[in-house]
């Protein structure tokens, strides 16, 4: 058994060590390198070695680290009288790094903020992100060797950004700045990192991110149902929504009058049907499904419906009762009901027996709180709440 080789594996782990605390000492400007003594918790296993062939071995490979100029060692005597490694210090974290066979840490930094540098100041996230490669951790998963992405990230939303009031294709958009149509669906996580409301705001879906940005797969029609006469666009007379409903393009409504007693948004294709085609009786008002995450086409149609209402006409939001139908419903708060948003069987007490699909986490419960405080949605969800689908509640109308 050739036990000697265990003394340079410990050795091997110890110098790793050495170069994860010299990282950190440039990260935050210390001078001078500093000594760590082999005796104690975080290099121990010198000591701990049983035969004089694995220390042997663990010197041999200080002392190969020592000529290439990656350490300062310090012993307790002459090294020649046989006296045993006391101490270990970064003489050149480069080439530590390179004795290891790594790239330094601190220069994977250096070379992902000066590749950010030009967009810091339009896009401050990139400040916070930076800050956590400097601590050596991670932004949302994200290390400097990701730069690609975070860079390419900023490249679609400087596309997007003059652009706020548009659905865009966003295969089309892809190929015209990366030449690959799905490369903006694979920066999904990027995108979400850059435009979330808090930098640890739980992670949105794919579709949330991208919706949110106009950046769409297929152009979505609004489908309405109920009483309501529509003003469209090039239209001399208002039309009739249609029974069980009617779709148009979001570009096309200009109004909505005489909605009934409500208007009320629905996150979902099935309990939009399911009310559209009387499941919870005839509508006593106007029904409007808005595709999950709107896009901003159809923001700026529910605008058009909210400031086209007549007083005493109350506006509800029904979504999925998880973290994401809270921020479609924020979403469509931010589009102008004129006396607010109300949500409708989004709250536990209202929901009776209805199954869950999954029990929320707490940063997932927290952030449901903080969106419904902001937006005076009044509901508070309790710890161990469950997910609930609409799909699994009863169809009512308000």
């Amino acid at each position: 058994m050739n036990t000697g080789s265990n003394g340079e594996a410990v050795a091997t782990a110890a110098l790793v060590k050495l170069e994860g605390f010299g990282e950190s000492a440039v990260v935050r400007g210390a001078d001078g390198p500093k000594f760590y003594r082999l005796g104690s918790g975080r290099f121990g296993g010198y000591f701990k070695l049983e035969t004089l062939t694995e220390r042997h071995n663990y010197e041999r490979r200080m002392i190969a680290a020592e000529t290439a100029g990656a350490v300062m060692l310090r012993w307790a005597g002459k090294p020649d009288d046989g006296v045993p490694l006391e101490a270990v210090a970064v003489a050149d974290l480069s080439k530590l790094s390179k004795f290891l066979g790594k790239s330094p840490y601190f220069q994977e930094v250096e070379t992902a903020v000066a590749k950010l540098a030009s967009f810091m100041d339009t896009w401050p996230r990139l400040v916070w992100v930076i800050d956590q490669w400097k601590k050596r951790g991670t932004a949302r998963g994200f290390t400097p060797t990701d730069v690609k992405d975070i860079v390419d990230a900023v490249r679609v939303l400087e596309a997007v950004q003059p652009l706020p009031e548009l659905d865009l294709a966003v295969r089309r958009i892809s190929v015209s700045l990366f030449q690959d149509s799905k490369r903006i669906e694979a920066l999904a996580a990027a995108l979400d990192l850059l435009t979330a409301e808090e930098p640890r705001s739980p992670a949105r879906s794919m579709e949330e991110v991208l919706n949110e940005l106009g950046l769409i797969r297929f152009p979505q029609p609004l489908l309405i149902a109920g009483p309501g006469q529509l003003k469209l666009k090039g239209a001399q007379n208002s039309v009739p929504v249609l029974d069980p409903f009617i779709g148009i393009s979001p570009d096309a409504l200009e109004a909505l009058t005489d909605p009934g007693r409500y208007l009320l948004t629905v996150e979902n294709l099935t309990p939009f049907n399911e009310l559209a085609r009387g499941r919870a009786g005839r509508l006593e008002g106007t029904v409007i499904y808005v595709a999950g995450m709107p896009a901003p086409s159809l923001l700026r149609a529910l605008g058009a419906a909210y400031r086209s209402l007549a007083p005493g006409v109350s506006c509800y939001h029904w979504g999925d009762l998880d973290l994401g139908g809270f921020r479609i419903a924020a979403r469509i708060a931010a589009a102008g009901p004129p006396a607010g948003l109300k949500l409708w069987r989004m709250a536990p007490s209202e929901l009776g027996l209805a199954p869950g699909r999954k029990v929320m986490n707490k940063s997932e419960i927290d952030e449901i709180n903080r969106i419904s405080q902001r937006h005076g949605f009044g509901v508070t969800i309790g710890d161990a709440q469950e997910a609930i689908e609409q799909e699994s509640q009863d169809v009512l109308q308000p």
